[in-house]
């Protein structure tokens, strides 16, 4: 009986650490760079592939925040000093980009 008690509430703790688990990875906003999914994952994704681009320099940013991260740019200086924009929105071509190299081509549109 112990036994059975026992691997009843091993069962509820897993399943309890599970269920947080997925809610942690969908909805809470980990505001830290490197993680790349969740919340602000694609936030994260096109910045640092923006960053590791030589050419452009971040000046500013935005985002807007509501239950998932909808909307979010990048103002960015060019080589010869001018800025553009680089925005990714909800339900546009750019925010279905998913690997870094398909992003990184993006990007390097604005050059």
């Amino acid at each position: 009986m112990k036994t059975v008690r026992t691997l009843l509430r091993l069962m509820c703790g897993f399943t309890i650490l599970s269920i947080f688990g997925i809610w942690l990875y969908a909805f809470a906003p980990i505001t830290a760079p490197w993680v790349e999914f969740g919340y602000y994952g694609k936030f994260h994704q096109v910045q640092r592939i923006i960053r590791d681009t030589p050419e452009l320099t971040i000046v500013d940013q935005w985002q807007h925040r509501d239950v998932i991260l909808e909307d979010f740019g990048f103002t960015v200086r060019r080589p010869d000093g001018s800025t553009v924009q680089i925005d990714f929105f909800d339900h546009s071509d750019q925010m279905k980009l998913s690997s870094d190299e398909d992003i990184r081509n993006y990007v390097a549109s604005f050059i």
